[in-house]
């Protein structure tokens, strides 16, 4: 039973690919342990709300980063994976409005792929997504991380296979990190490449009625954030937004927190862990006392607090439509259906999936169970949805 239903699930999410989401696990900033950690694993008080098919894995994603102490170490012994290997994507340079500091940004351009290969990853095997059509969708993606960390950032595999499977075009902003520079610096490197690839569309064969932002963990937050300091600013249009597990409220983890799981954030991604990433992401109170840009022309009234923590947004109508995916022993569960409800109340479309026993970035923890194939085919059947193609 055990052999055919693995045989089941391969079919699926394809060899190739349940091979490059599993190197992932080697190069997502988070899913290792500090350097200097103990040789066995630490215990899992709540194994039992894990999802069976995810227990065997869980221990090797039992790691904490409170202190820069822990991420210089993580950043030191990961530096041999931050390069891009057998995929190498497009890089282009984009200036950053903030303050002119040139950004860069990796491009994946979609192939059509008759099975998938290391080189040429798709998700189910076999089958193409899309036809070829002169200007494909653009993916405006942000890689997670915490902030603190750029390991996914050259999870090319990932990405190649995102925009295979959408055969849509995958722009992945090289963002800078908060040791680089603190909020709002990612927020506007990654707008910034976006206003560049929206008024040089016919140059990237880009789609301008079909933009997507998509992101992961940090990169969910980021995504959101976009979402509102797009629709203050320039209002390019985009037709949806996605959020895998996003991080979007910068109290959870702290005593203000209003979210009250005890069982939320062993794995993974951990209350002190996210405690820290915002302590250093940006200060609050000196958010909240940011005020408009008097370079840029405003749409309606600045919320620098809602770029930066989009639970705290204090206008959350026309946003396009939101896909969030979460565990429900996920850290950023509650805070994804808080934001969810918010979404509803301002009238925002939303499609949320809060999953029984899946940990923050599970997919990376077993790409080849049948809980992981869900994952994908709910959210590339949602992008296939928001296409109208």
């Amino acid at each position: 039973m055990i052999k055919s239903n693995k045989s089941s699930r391969l079919s699926s999410l394809s060899k190739a690919v349940t091979t490059a989401l599993a190197g992932a696990v080697l190069s997502a900033g988070m899913l290792a342990f500090p350097a200097g950690a103990a040789d066995k694993a630490p215990e899992i008080k709540e194994i039992e709300r894990i999802a069976f098919e995810y227990r065997e894995e869980a221990p090797k994603f039992m790691a904490e980063y409170d202190s820069m102490d822990k991420v210089n170490a993580f950043n030191k012994s990961a530096a041999d994976t931050m390069k891009f290997t057998d995929i190498k994507p497009k890089l282009i340079k984009v200036k950053s409005e903030l303050d002119g500091t040139e950004i860069e940004v990796a491009l994946y351009e979609p192939q059509f792929c008759e099975k998938s290969t290391a080189t040429c990853p798709v998700y189910k095997e076999g089958e193409r997504k899309g036809i070829r059509r002169a200007d494909r969708p653009l993916i405006l993606f942000s890689h997670g991380g915490g902030y603190l960390f750029r390991t996914a950032y050259y999870e090319a595999a990932h990405m190649q296979m995102i925009a295979n499977t959408t055969q849509s075009l995958v722009a992945v902003p090289r963002y800078r990190l908060s040791s680089e520079k603190p909020f709002p610096a990612a927020l506007v490197d990654s707008y910034s490449a976006l206003d560049y690839l929206y008024n040089n569309a016919a140059e990237y064969r880009i789609d301008q009625d079909h933009i997507f932002l998509w992101g992961e963990s940090a990169g969910g937050n980021l995504a959101a954030g976009l979402a509102l300091y797009n629709r203050d600013h320039y209002d390019f249009p985009i037709a949806a937004q996605i959020l895998f597990a996003p991080m979007l409220d910068y109290r959870t983890g702290t005593d203000k927190s209003p979210y009250k799981s005890t069982v939320a954030g062993e794995v993974t991604w951990t209350a002190k862990s996210n405690a820290f990433a915002w302590s250093q992401y940006g200060n609050p109170e000196e958010v909240s006392r940011m005020g408009p840009d008097p370079r840029k022309k405003m749409i309606s009234k600045t919320d620098y607090m809602g770029y930066f923590s989009p639970v705290m947004a204090q206008d959350k109508s026309r946003l396009p439509a939101t896909y969030i995916f979460v565990g429900d022993i996920d850290l950023f569960a509650q805070e994804s259906v808080s934001y969810a409800n918010d979404l509803l109340n301002a009238n925002v479309p939303v499609d949320l999936n809060v999953s029984e026993g899946l940990f923050h970035w599970f997919d990376r923890a077993s790409a080849d169970a049948e809980r992981t194939s869900e994952y994908y085919d709910s959210i590339f059947s949602y992008f296939k949805r928001h296409l109208n193609y």
